[in-house]
């Protein structure tokens, strides 16, 4: 066959011996600052977005962020198939159900946090947590209570000012990023550590089986990523 004849069939050979990109991961990003959040330009932010960032960007894969309010609606959205995926998160029973856990990519500390000096029945008294978060399910495993949930950091400080709870119990960076915001000195509350958490990357259990080799691209990148603790 002349060399022209053949040059169409070399670049058949060649298109159908290299798979389509897959499409870019669909990824929750719950409200959760300083770890991830939209900042005052409209734009996706935060240290665990950061962290994500360099993952992914070493397992060569491509994402897209969809902002959702909460952990909770992050998990519905994933079960509902409109999501691959959210992030950072640390491990729970209900989201393993759904989702297989990639990390950690950092660290995530558990906190209590009360009045300087009126430190109550730690998980016997009323306590505050954020809505829908693995803190919040942490304490109902524990039966604590009663518990106060809230939607954002800020209504904690609240809470606690009212005398409503005698205590919040929250991702430590979270707390200590409001008190910072509000411009309160950090020696108004005491804080008791609790519980030091893996957080990662959930991705959906039906798109690793859609994409077998994606698991071993994040697995792999994983091990490139120098430690990296929160404080």
């Amino acid at each position: 066959m002349p060399l022209p004849a053949l040059i169409p069939c070399l670049l058949l050979l060649l298109l159908c011996g290299h798979p389509a990109q897959a499409r870019p991961l669909t990824l929750a990003m719950p409200h959760f600052p300083p770890y991830t959040y939209i900042n005052a330009e409209g734009q996706a932010d935060g240290i665990a977005l950061a962290r994500l960032q360099q993952l992914l960007t070493r397992a060569g894969v491509e994402f897209r962020i969809v902002p959702v309010p909460n952990y909770g609606r992050a998990l519905a959205e994933l079960e509902a198939g409109d999501v691959d995926g959210f992030f950072l998160a640390s491990p729970n029973n209900k989201r393993s159900e759904h989702a297989h856990f990639f990390g950690p990519l950092m660290f995530n500390r558990w906190s209590w946090f009360y009045f300087a000096g009126k430190k109550p029945g730690l998980c016997q008294s009323p306590t505050a947590t954020i809505i829908n978060t693995n803190t919040q399910y942490w304490l109902e495993q524990q039966g604590c209570g009663p518990l106060h949930t809230v939607h954002q950091a800020a209504d904690l400080i609240s809470l606690l000012t009212d005398g409503r709870v005698s205590a919040a119990f929250v991702a430590r960076r979270v707390m200590l990023e409001e008190i910072r915001r509000q411009g309160l000195p950090v020696t108004l509350f005491t804080e008791q550590p609790e519980l030091v958490q893996p957080f990662g990357l959930y991705i959906a259990y039906t798109l690793l089986q859609e994409q077998p080799a994606l698991a071993r691209q994040i697995n792999d990148a994983l091990l490139q990523l120098p430690p990296l603790d929160t404080d």
